[in-house]
């Protein structure tokens, strides 16, 4: 136990504070006007740039088929019958819900470090539903992602793919920031 207590201190001193038996009370006014430690800094700074990934990946989704789609070249294409602008706007509304979806489970509070990894694993499938179903839409027989009188290839394949792992590296980041959180609240129990 005195092993304990001595390597807390230590610690507690390293980071510029003074040690208190609950680590809750603050024992100096200096303590309140120093900038954050170097680990809090860095903590928040993960937990700020996961989101923002999450973030990312879910404008892309709400606004992204608005800006690609809603034009000459899909929802306005006199050439384009009925039927395909139904589903092209079905895709464009799906897009909106899931972004929807992913920034809520992105911010929504969490009770405890279960619940928010729960929450971030959700965020993170609902911001990639939208970049694999454009990525797989190749598979289909006779399926072109671009029409041929507007150009050829695949120029959405960069986007959706930088989208998709946009999604996956916040949950990353997220989930490293939520464990690191969790190792600090244990050890503080001890």
């Amino acid at each position: 136990m005195r092993l304990w207590l001595e390597r807390e201190q230590a610690l507690c001193k390293t980071f510029n504070t003074n040690f208190s038996k609950n680590h809750k009370t603050l024992s100096s006014p200096q303590n309140i006007i120093e900038p954050f430690n170097s680990l809090e800094i860095s903590r928040s700074y993960t937990i700020m740039l996961g989101r923002l990934f999450f973030t990312l990946s879910a404008i892309g989704q709400i606004v992204g088929p608005f800006i690609a789609d809603f034009n000459h070249t899909h929802v306005l294409n006199p050439n384009w019958p009925p039927h395909a602008k139904f589903h092209n706007g079905q895709t464009m509304s799906m897009g909106v819900c899931i972004g929807l979806a992913s920034l809520y489970y992105t911010f929504r509070s969490r009770p405890d470090s279960a619940a928010a990894a729960d929450s971030l694993f959700t965020a993170a499938i609902f911001g990639s539903l939208y970049w694999v179903t454009g990525i797989s839409v190749i598979l289909y027989p006779g399926s072109l992602a671009i029409d041929p009188e507007f150009g050829e290839g695949f120029p959405q394949f960069p986007l959706f793919a930088g989208l998709l792992l946009s999604s996956w590296f916040g949950w990353w980041l997220e989930t490293k920031a939520l464990a690191g959180r969790h190792r600090n609240k244990i050890r503080g129990l001890m």
